[in-house]
């Protein structure tokens, strides 16, 4: 075991600016953008040729109405045999109502904005969280020599700071899905869920690798189409690479079945998956990806065992973790102290690569029950009716 003294007593000289204020809402819908779903398919033995049927409906749309524009592929989706297959595009209202009309067309919904789980900015903090998580708040944070170690964390997100001081050595860029150009994290809140994870000083599993895969631009917005894509990035690579893998979604929106089919998705290809309740103080079931029952969903608490108030709840919510004043690294070299469901989540996806590096687990859900058998039950006051009352410990 390791043992980290956390220096509580500190302040920064200088914090970080906060987060650029959100003006695009989640939920809003993105006119004329469209993700398409096709039917389940059935057959193992002969998989459907996602890429051939998306060309085929595309291209047949615009043949028959005679115009290239009708119809702009974005993104295409393929989750294997019987999960979420389809793609998004923009699509104009002749083209939508043709695609709507294809045989092998299951469903149609709008593009919408996603955002990341608004946090409040520019407060003093510390180490608090990790150091809750071995017991007592006593200025210590003991953990398992693995720390992680051979255990990949994807980081849906804002993209991270590849070369901040307390990632550096572990973090790789994955790749984009919001029409940015370059590798860098703009916003900052990316790169805070990862120092959570797995900094050197500020996170909890210290020698995971770190995976940052951008859907939401600098502004702290994306789109469903463009977070779908991401999670199928990720469950792809998992899939190629085969390693312990766990991923963080400190982000929601409306309910989209999109979104809630690709968490499920992910989940299948043996990521383990945590999620955002949302900071809506609402119940966490309405949204996307935090209604997802086969997802780990997480709420907040603060230093002194109290729901915090922003907090969404319900019976969705799995776990609670700290969330409230975590101080984390941040996009311009240093770091910051911010609150949210944001910052409590990605103290479970350390916890999980922790466990990921000590056992083998068959499925994500026997990873996550094995958290819950660890976690201190009633620790936590004031959490609302019907909610379980987890506080994680690794």
């Amino acid at each position: 075991m390791v043992r980290l003294t956390s220096f509580l007593c500190l302040v920064l000289a200088s914090v970080a600016s906060a987060s650029p204020v959100l003006q695009k809402r989640a939920g809003d819908v993105i006119a004329g953008q469209y993700i398409v779903t096709f039917k389940q398919s059935t057959s193992n033995f002969a998989p459907r040729d996602v890429d051939a049927l998306i060309n085929d409906i595309l291209g047949s749309v615009k043949t028959n109405l005679r115009r290239a524009e009708s119809a702009e592929l974005l993104h295409k989706y393929d989750f294997g045999s019987g999960q979420l297959q389809g793609f998004s595009a923009k699509l104009e209202a002749d083209a939508l109502t043709k695609i709507k009309a294809h045989p092998e067309v299951q469903a149609i919904e709008p593009d919408t904005i996603v955002t990341l789980e608004g946090t409040q900015t520019g407060l003093d903090g510390g180490l608090w969280g990790i150091d809750s998580l071995d017991g007592a708040i006593d200025r210590i944070y003991t953990y398992p020599d693995s720390a992680g170690a051979g255990v990949d964390a994807y980081v849906i997100d804002t993209g991270v700071t590849v070369s901040h001081p307390d990632l550096r050595g572990r973090v790789t860029w994955g790749a984009s899905f919001t029409g940015e150009s370059g590798t860098t994290d703009g916003n900052g809140h990316g790169t805070h869920v990862s120092g959570t994870i797995g900094g050197t000083t500020y996170g909890v599993a210290k020698k995971v690798n770190i995976i940052g895969v951008r859907v939401l631009a600098a502004d702290g917005s994306g789109s469903t189409s463009g977070v779908v894509a991401g999670m199928n990035w990720v469950a792809d690579r998992v899939k190629s690479t085969g390693r312990k893998s766990v991923a963080n979604m400190s982000l929601g929106g409306g309910k989209a079945s999109a979104i809630d089919s690709a968490a499920r998705g992910l989940i299948n290809a043996n990521v383990a998956l945590a999620v955002a309740a949302g900071n809506s103080q609402k119940d966490s079931c309405t949204g996307s990806p935090s209604g997802v029952k086969e997802a780990f969903t997480v709420g907040a608490s603060d230093v002194n065992n109290r729901w915090a108030s922003f907090s969404e709840f319900g019976t969705c919510v799995d776990i609670i973790a700290p969330g409230v004043q975590i101080k984390s690294a941040w996009n311009n070299g240093g770091t910051n102290t911010i609150s949210g469901t944001s910052m409590a989540t990605p103290h479970v996806a350390g916890a999980l690569a922790v466990a990921y590096s000590q056992r083998d687990f068959s499925s994500p859900a026997q990873a996550f029950q094995y958290l819950l058998s660890k976690a201190k039950t009633g620790a936590i006051s004031g959490v609302p009716s019907g909610t379980p009352n987890k506080f994680l410990q690794i």
